[in-house]
């Protein structure tokens, strides 16, 4: 049987690849017709916006802030997608998607059956770090 530590090593290894691909996780969204641009990070944060051309401002904003918000939602349900897949890479038989675009539910949830399970607390704060639970 595998050791514990062995394991667990695995794991580590395997957080920190899903935490680096999440990092590097960059979406960018154009809505329909083309007026903005949005990008949103692996976290859901939008991380840039552009307009494009002049046609927005000829439009009531109601209807410009609804293509705006609907774009910013494509680039997050976009990272989500690819955030997911990391998630799923790294951890093949995790419980299923994280409620948010942020991971840190799914990690955080790890972090506490780990600490549960009567592992060697310095590893299981060792992995916490690994995966940015504990900073």
């Amino acid at each position: 049987m595998e050791s514990m530590t062995a394991r667990l090593g695995r794991v580590r290894a395997a957080a920190h690849q899903a935490r680096a691909r999440v990092d590097d996780v960059s979406v960018t969204a154009t809505s329909r017709p083309p007026l903005v641009r949005v990008t949103a990070s692996g976290r859901g944060e939008v991380t840039d916006v552009a307009l494009l051309g002049e046609r927005y401002r000829t439009m009531a904003p109601a209807e410009f802030a609804a293509i705006l918000l609907d774009t910013v939602r494509d680039a997050q349900t976009q990272a989500r997608g690819q955030v997911e897949a990391a998630l799923d890479e790294a951890f093949p038989h995790r419980a299923g998607p994280a409620t948010a675009v942020d991971p840190a539910g799914t990690l955080t949830g790890m972090g506490a059956r780990m600490a549960a399970s009567g592992l060697d607390p310095d590893l299981v704060r060792e992995v916490r770090v690994a995966t940015g639970l504990d900073r």
